[in-house]
C-alpha cells in the first residue's frame, strides 16, 4: 500500500508538470506532433491516479473517494466526454424528477458531453423510457437509453439466436422489446396458483420454449416460479435475468422489492445461475461500445447503488460518481473504504456528490472546460 501511494504521488506530479508544459507550448507547434501524445500521457497519469491502479480484470480503487467541489469540478469536467447515468434514484423517484437533474444534463450537453441512460429497470421499453424523459422535462432520445428490457431482448436475439419461444416473466416493457425484436414468448400476465401438489407435479410445459427470461413481473406467482424452474430443469435451457436489484428506491420509507427477489426465487428453485444482462455485469457497457464510440478512460458512470452502478464501473474500468440520493449511503462507502478488503473496495466510487442537481450548481462555478474536437486533415485524425 505504501509503495502504491508513493507511485500515485509521482504520477500526480508528472501529470501536473506535463499539463503546465502543454499550456506553455507555442500555438504554432503542430498539434499532431506534440500535443496529442503529450496530452494523452497526461491523461493516462491522471486516470491512473484517479483509479488508484488497475488490473486486467478492471479498476481497483485503492485511493479515497473525492468529494467534488468548486475547486476540483473543472478538472473533473475536463476528464470525460461521455457520462452514463443511472435513472431511478439519480434522475428521478417514480414520476418526480430529482431537483436540478434536467438542468445538469442540459449543461453537460452544452459542454459537448454525450449522455447515455443505463437502467436496470425492465418495466419499460426504450420507447417508453423516452416518453418518460419527455414528461419529466429531460432531453433524451430512445437511442440514448439502454435498459434491461432492451438488453434481454437483444441478448436472446443476437447472442442466443432463439428461433422458438421464450418463457417470459415480465411486464409491458419486456413484451414491447420482445415484439420489436421479432421474438415469440409466453408467460406475461396473471397465472394464479390452482389445484394441489399432485396437479403442480404435472403442470403442462410448452415444448417450443427454448429459453427463460426473468425480469420485473407485477404478476409474479408460485405457479410462475414452478413453470420457470421446470423449464430450467433442462440443463441446456438458457436462463437470463434482467438484474438482481433487491429493492427499488423510495422516499416514503416503504420497501418495494426489486427484480432480484424474483430472479433469486427462480434461481433457488431451479438450482441454476442466470446470465445477468444488467448492472453490474459488463453487458450494458459492451453494448454501448458496440453501437457508439466509447472511450472508457474518458467516461464517467453516475449512480446511487454501490453494488450495481459503482461495481459496474469497477468491472468495466470506468471511473464513477456516487450520488446519495437513492439506495446506498455515504456511510456505506466509508465502511467499504475502511475495510481494506479488495472485494469491498470495488464498491468505493471515484467521486461523490449528494445529487446530480448539486453537480449542475457546481458547474456554474467552473470555467467552461475546453471542448474536445476531432478533426480530420491530411495528416490524419487529430485531437485539439
Amino acid at each position: 500500500m505504501v509503495v502504491l501511494q508513493q507511485t500515485l504521488r509521482v504520477f500526480r506530479r508528472i501529470e501536473t508538470q506535463i499539463t503546465k508544459l502543454v499550456r506553455g507550448f507555442n500555438r504554432d507547434v503542430p498539434q499532431n506532433i506534440v500535443n496529442r501524445p503529450v496530452v494523452n500521457l497526461a491523461r493516462n497519469c491522471r486516470n491512473f491516479c484517479d483509479f488508484g491502479g488497475s488490473t486486467s480484470e478492471g479498476v481497483i480503487n485503492m485511493a479515497q473517494y473525492s468529494e467534488l467541489n468548486s475547486e476540483n469540478v473543472k478538472d473533473f469536467l475536463d476528464s470525460f466526454d461521455t457520462v452514463l447515468f443511472d435513472c431511478d434514484g439519480v434522475l428521478w423517484h417514480g414520476m418526480e424528477a430529482e431537483s436540478g437533474a434536467q438542468d445538469t444534463i442540459k449543461k453537460l450537453r452544452k459542454l459537448g458531453k454525450t449522455p447515455f441512460f443505463v437502467t436496470n429497470n425492465s418495466t419499460k421499453s426504450r420507447k417508453q423510457y423516452a416518453e418518460k424523459f419527455t414528461k419529466l422535462g429531460f432531453e433524451a432520445s430512445k437511442d440514448e437509453v439502454f435498459g434491461t428490457a432492451y438488453m434481454a431482448a437483444l441478448y436472446v436475439k443476437e447472442h442466443l439466436n432463439i428461433q422458438g419461444k421464450v418463457y417470459l416473466m415480465g411486464g409491458a416493457g419486456l413484451e414491447e422489446e420482445f415484439q420489436l425484436h421479432g421474438l415469440s414468448y409466453i408467460g406475461p400476465g396473471p397465472d394464479p396458483l390452482e389445484g394441489d401438489i399432485a396437479d403442480w407435479a404435472n403442470i403442462p410445459l410448452d415444448p417450443e420454449v427454448q429459453a427463460v427470461v426473468v425480469g420485473f413481473d407485477g404478476h409474479v406467482s408460485y405457479m410462475k416460479m414452478m413453470r420457470a424452474a421446470s423449464y430450467l430443469n433442462n440443463p441446456n435451457m438458457p436462463f437470463i435475468g434482467t438484474n438482481t436489484d433487491g429493492r427499488l428506491p423510495t422516499k416514503t420509507g416503504r420497501v418495494i422489492p426489486g427484480t432480484g427477489c424474483i430472479v433469486n426465487s427462480v434461481k433457488t428453485a431451479a438450482g441454476r445461475e442466470p446470465v445477468i444482462v444488467g448492472k453490474p455485469s459488463k453487458q450494458l457497457v459492451e453494448c454501448i461500445s458496440k453501437r457508439h464510440k466509447l472511450d472508457r478512460s474518458r467516461t464517467i458512470m453516475v449512480g446511487d447503488r454501490l453494488d450495481t452502478d459503482i461495481l459496474m464501473g469497477h468491472n468495466c474500468g470506468i471511473r464513477t460518481l456516487f450520488v446519495s440520493s437513492g439506495i446506498s449511503s455515504l456511510e456505506e462507502v466509508k465502511q467499504h473504504q475502511a475495510s481494506g478488503s479488495p472485494d469491498r473496495l470495488k464498491f468505493v466510487p471515484t467521486y461523490y456528490l449528494p445529487s446530480v442537481g448539486v453537480l449542475g450548481k457546481l458547474m456554474d462555478t467552473a470555467e467552461s472546460p475546453k471542448k474536445r474536437r476531432i478533426e480530420t486533415n491530411t495528416s490524419g485524425t487529430q485531437e485539439t
